[in-house]
């Protein structure tokens, strides 16, 4: 059994618009690439329902974006995004699709609102502006619902164009670990026993006291451990 992996690189372009790239000298990555991807089986591989996608890609067309996003969470697979250098723009709506999203410690993600080259009269501009909204919304959707921040707070790191490090984009909630880093359990609070303390509790071992025996309970509550917070690895 074998998780099939994907590289995300390049332009995120529609399926027409591809090769235009390749003439162009540019990597683009396409819906049918992945649908294509997803189809393929070894016969003497079986894969695990497992997909690791590899993304290093800095956006492009937010309906291409959408579709793989799409596609992905319709796969029923178990999806782990790992951003190796760049998830921008569309690639960032796409890392969202992984139950699982991690990023190199040199990578960078990037959100902001839509644009679009427009052009004719003032009803073509407002039906753009219409048409970005939208997409800004349908976008805001889907970070505010991963990350658990407000769609204010999401609205204004996309208004301002933000870019996270791999720290910060874990901190924020659109990513769940850094690679390479050994995962932390969570904070605990534990008792400091200082030599003082463990040469007391030899002494009432010596002694034959019991833990449990009025004795101990006095000392213990006459000498309390302070408390620190630690994480325990």
């Amino acid at each position: 059994m074998m998780t099939k992996k994907m590289l995300i690189n390049g332009i995120i372009s529609a399926d027409d618009d591809a090769e235009v790239y390749g003439w162009l000298g540019y990597t683009a990555y396409t819906p049918n690439m992945l649908r294509s991807a997803l189809a393929e089986q070894d016969p003497n591989e079986p894969d695990d329902g497992t997909v690791e996608l590899q993304i290093n890609s800095p956006g492009g067309d937010v309906f291409a974006g959408s579709e793989i996003y799409t596609v992905l969470r319709d796969s029923g697979a178990q999806v782990t995004a790992k951003i190796t250098g760049v998830a921008a723009s569309a690639a960032s709506v796409i890392a969202m699709a992984a139950n699982k999203i991690e990023m190199s410690p040199t990578a960078q993600m990037m959100i902001h609102r839509t644009s679009s080259a427009i052009q004719g009269n003032v009803e073509d501009f407002a039906k753009a502006i219409q048409m970005m909204d939208s997409n800004d919304q349908a976008i805001l959707d889907v970070y505010a619902q991963r990350t658990g921040q407000s769609d204010e707070q999401i609205y204004n790191l996309m208004a301002n164009e933000t870019w996270f490090n791999a720290r910060r984009a874990v901190e924020m909630g659109f990513a769940d670990e850094i690679m390479f880093e050994p995962v932390k359990a969570a904070n605990s609070v534990v008792p400091t026993v200082t030599a003082e303390l463990r040469e007391k509790v030899r002494n009432l071992m010596r002694s034959g006291q019991q833990p449990g025996s009025q004795k101990s309970q006095e000392s213990q509550l006459h000498n309390k451990p302070t408390k620190s917070l630690s994480n325990s690895k």
